[in-house]
C-alpha cells in the first residue's frame, strides 16, 4: 500500500492542508500506517503534480497563506480502483485495514467485493499451504483443547 491511497482517502472526505492531513492522520490511520508531516507533504506535492488532487491558496493576513487540497476527479478514480483491489501487508502497514477503515466511502456492493476479494485471498493463500503446515505434527492425533488461563 502507499501513503498515496491513505491521503486520497482523507482528502475524499473533504479539502485538508498538509498540517490538517498530518492532525487527521494522527487521530484515524496511524495505527494501520505511520507517516510525518514532511512525508505527507511531499506526498500531497506529488498528488498534486500527477492532477490527483487540486489545491485552493487561501490567502491570511500576517500569516502564510492556507494551501487546501481535494481529491480531483482522476484522484477519486485512483483511488477507487485501489479501494478494488485486495491489499496485503505487515500488521505495521496494513493496506487491506486501511481499505477498511476507508470502506464507507463505497457503495454496500462495493464493500462487499472487497471483503469477499480478501476472504478469497485468504482462502487461496491456505490452500497452497502443505498440509504438514496448517496442523504441528505433535498434534495431529490430538484433540486440540482450549487452555484455561484462569487457574494456575
Amino acid at each position: 500500500m502507499s501513503l498515496e491511497y491513505a491521503i486520497l482517502g482523507l482528502l475524499a472526505v473533504g479539502a485538508k492542508t498538509g498540517y490538517d492531513l498530518k492532525q487527521r492522520f494522527d487521530r484515524s490511520v496511524t495505527g494501520l500506517w505511520a507517516a510525518d508531516r514532511s512525508r505527507i507533504c511531499r506526498v500531497l506535492e506529488k498528488l498534486w503534480k500527477r492532477g490527483w488532487v487540486s489545491q485552493e491558496v487561501v490567502a491570511q493576513a500576517g500569516r502564510l497563506d492556507r494551501l487546501p487540497r481535494s481529491t480531483s476527479g482522476s484522484g477519486r478514480g485512483a483511488f477507487y480502483r485501489w479501494m478494488e483491489e485486495c491489499q496485503s501487508g505487515p500488521p505495521s502497514r496494513n493496506g487491506f485495514l486501511v481499505q477498511l477503515f476507508f470502506a464507507g466511502l463505497l457503495s454496500d456492493e462495493e464493500a462487499i467485493r472487497l471483503l469477499e476479494a480478501k476472504k478469497q485471498r485468504v482462502l487461496d493463500t491456505l490452500e497452497s499451504f502443505p498440509q504438514s503446515y496448517r496442523v504441528a505434527p505433535e498434534y495431529e492425533h490430538d484433540e486440540l483443547q482450549r487452555v484455561d488461563f484462569s487457574t494456575g
